[in-house]
């Protein structure tokens, strides 16, 4: 298992769950290293000293997480994006062309679902399409976050194509929640596409490009 957290550690799609990748390599880790460590010098008592960095470790990770996740809908928040994208870019600084797409999702009407409702029932459409997007991103490597109120936002590398393609599977497991929720309503959305390119150089560039995409 030690391993298996260590090769995923760097790994793109594992980004997202990098907190709690965190949290278990804290647990597992220190011990075991201060266990062997123990074997070897009797005379002090090491194991504490191992499962004390473990503690410290997982706690800091639980914060973390806690501190980049949106409460309601449990995915990333705005917060972890930004980190994500200025990562990123900070990687990517020689102006070349790169694969990372950028999709900006934004609930239709959602105002209306508030209005008519209630809020409490406008919670309820969130963490539906949130189910949905996470549902939908599964085994992509990328980032889902809720960008703020009913905007929510996907990042990753991948080419055109397999952007245009996750964007009709999120058109087509939508209706599929749609027909499933016993809900008087149906949740609808509209999706803008943006890429990291030469023109395209900073995060608020790509929140545009996805908006004018958006609308187009």
């Amino acid at each position: 298992m030690t391993l298996r957290i260590f090769t995923m550690f760097p790994q793109k799609k594992y980004y997202a769950l990098r907190g709690k990748l965190e949290m278990i390599f804290g647990m597992v880790v220190f011990p075991v290293i201060a266990g062997v460590l123990q074997m070897f010098f009797t005379e002090i008592s090491i194991i504490c000293f191992g499962l004390t960095l473990g503690i410290i470790q997982v706690f800091t990770a639980f914060l973390t997480n806690r501190i980049t996740m949106d409460e309601l809908t449990q995915i990333n928040n705005r917060t972890k994006l930004m980190q994500y994208l200025e990562g990123y870019m900070e990687r990517h600084t020689e102006g070349e062309e790169t694969d990372l797409h950028f999709l900006m999702i934004d609930l239709d009407d959602f105002k209306w679902i508030n209005d008519t409702y209630g809020h409490v029932e406008g919670d309820r459409a969130l963490i539906r399409i949130a189910g949905v997007l996470k549902k939908t991103l599964a085994g992509h490597a990328g980032i889902l976050a809720r960008y703020g109120g009913d905007e929510f936002c996907i990042a990753g590398e991948m080419l055109r194509e397999e952007a245009e393609h996750l964007i009709k599977n999120l058109y087509e497991n939508l209706e599929k929640a749609n027909k499933q929720a016993a809900s008087p309503y149906d949740i609808g959305m509209s999706v803008g596409c943006a890429q990291f390119t030469k023109e395209v150089r900073t995060i608020p560039d790509l929140v545009n490009s996805a908006d004018e995409d958006m609308y187009l």
